[in-house]
């Protein structure tokens, strides 16, 4: 397990959600009782002290995915901070394709994370947006036509 040392004696950290980087519905699903479904997942990347899983929801009798999802874990100790986890060694060509997707991915949220509203302040341009939805309509919305059918929109 990438999140144990194998000593019997000690205690495995804690796993954290760290984010859910992609939700992807790639076929129509209804849930219900009349299909068997199959969740199914693997490790696809390791940093320091974050296990990237790739996770897919197919039916019992058909191998093509109806739902993936990209997920991010870090081990965590008794006070919330980033454990050392075991590294994930690649073992295919495929394998490395999927681990070096997961070191982009990785660069791309921290990337993101430098450029987020909780590091930085809005520029004006930000603020006039924020400011312009957070004033209420001063006049309703023209109807939603679909189909032939008039349907007014609603904000909250």
């Amino acid at each position: 397990m990438h999140c144990d040392d194998g000593n019997a004696s000690t205690r495995a950290h804690r796993i954290v959600t760290a984010c859910l980087d992609r939700l992807d519905l790639t076929y129509p699903l209804t849930l219900g009782m009349e299909h068997d479904l199959v969740l199914e997942g693997n490790a696809s990347w390791t940093g320091r002290s974050a296990l990237e899983i790739e996770v897919r929801l197919r039916l019992k009798d058909d191998p093509t995915p109806k739902l993936t999802a990209t997920t991010v874990f870090v081990a965590v100790n008794d006070k919330g901070k980033g454990v050392t986890i075991n590294p994930l060694e690649p073992a295919t060509p495929e394998d490395r394709n999927v681990f070096e997707a997961g070191n982009a991915a990785n660069a791309r949220r921290k990337e993101e994370r430098a450029k987020s509203l909780k590091t930085l302040q809005p520029t004006e341009e930000e603020v006039g947006k924020l400011h312009a939805v957070s004033l209420p309509a001063s006049a309703p919305p023209p109807p939603l036509v679909l189909s032939g059918h008039a349907a007014s929109l609603t904000s909250y």
